[in-house]
């Protein structure tokens, strides 16, 4: 049983997972002696499950790299985690128990080469798109492992533990809802992704305009494209923002004229558990039969009524000869209204005016 100085230094290190930027080493360094391991590591898997994250304190360097690039995929302790929900444990020595368990590459060779004879693993969270657990790995194995440490003061700070994860899930997901809220007021949309396409969280706003691009995959989980090469440059796009953590800007066509505009940009700290790779998508429908109001233009640009109206004919695509038709003014009478817009917006050429015209679109 662990004594109460670690037992207090445990759940400190807790009451600070609420921060936007959660101390994860401080979590990890008292986890482990709370547990009384050699070692403890924070893994995230997605549900395909590739490897999301991995921290660790008490793990050199070199099993650290060897688990990332290869053994993480025969790691069954892992995948029994991705089919758990949060609070469950799971124990190498059970899972040990089959031969053809004890012949995958991660207990025949990963575990005997770094001296851990046992791998025990708390799920902290079962969110299906991304699991978490805290992993113990000790040098020697008892059978009993999981019912020791589920007991007394253990068992208290892993109750805190799981409760803190899921309050700062909650949180994350409240301030989710805020900027969808507002967004959804624009006409724009949001989600969070993953570098590959994997929806996160994702607004209703959002899913109808994917769903209006046929951007959804067959079970709403990835953002695709019917046109490989539109799909590619998407994950493309995703992948540099997350490498470069800076914003990216990409847009799609979806009909003739018609198009969504998506800026990416690295997820705040808030919205993530640990450091796991996460985007938030902007989403914006553009058209070009969007025209600004007529009292816009007159207002941000200091012209006339007049003027205004010649201008949004412009930007209508209208020629000076059709829209003075429509109105059924003089083509001489359009054309002095687009001279003065030209000396009054600093545009030589009539391209220019529609092109500074469509600022407000």
């Amino acid at each position: 049983m662990a004594n109460v100085s670690i037992f207090r230094n445990a759940m400190e290190a807790v009451s600070y997972i609420a921060d936007p930027t959660a101390p994860w080493d401080d979590v990890l360094l008292t986890a482990k002696a709370m547990i009384g391991a050699d070692a403890a590591t924070l893994l995230m898997f997605n549900e395909r499950q590739d490897l999301l994250v991995l921290r660790q304190t008490g793990i050199d360097e070199s099993a650290e790299r060897e688990y990332t690039d290869y053994y993480y995929q025969y790691d069954s302790l892992a995948q029994a985690a991705l089919q758990s929900p949060s609070g469950r444990w799971w124990d190498s020595v059970t899972l040990q128990a089959t031969s053809e368990t004890r012949r995958l590459p991660f207990y025949a060779d990963y575990m005997p080469r770094h001296r851990m004879g046992q791998v025990l693993a708390y799920v902290i969270t079962g969110d299906p798109e991304r699991r978490a657990a805290v992993s113990f790995q000790r040098m020697s194995a008892t059978s009993d492992a999981v019912e020791k440490i589920s007991q007394g003061r253990t068992a208290v700070y892993l109750r805190a533990l799981t409760q803190a994860i899921a309050n700062r899930e909650r949180a994350g997901a409240l301030q989710f809802n805020s900027l969808e809220m507002i967004l959804t007021g624009l006409g724009d949309a949001a989600f969070l992704a993953g570098p590959t396409g994997i929806l996160y969280r994702c607004s209703a706003r959002a899913y109808e305009l994917l769903a209006k691009a046929n951007m959804l995959s067959t079970y709403d989980r990835a953002v695709t494209h019917p046109r490989a090469e539109f799909g590619t440059a998407f994950r493309q796009a995703l992948a540099k923002a997350a490498h470069q953590q800076q914003k990216i800007k990409f847009a799609l066509p979806t009909n003739w004229g018609e198009g969504i505009r998506f800026d990416i940009v690295p997820a705040a700290d808030a919205l993530k558990l640990a450091n796991e790779p996460i985007l938030l998508v902007r989403m914006q429908a553009c058209s070009v039969f969007s025209v600004p109001d007529v009292a816009q233009i007159k207002s941000f640009f200091s012209v006339t009524e007049a003027e205004a109206r010649a201008l949004c004919a412009l930007i209508q695509g209208h020629s000076p000869l059709e829209y003075a038709q429509l109105a059924g003014l003089a083509e001489r009478t359009v054309r002095n209204h687009i001279a003065s817009l030209m000396k009054k917006m600093c545009c030589s050429r009539q391209a220019e005016l529609v092109r500074l015209g469509s600022l407000l679109s």
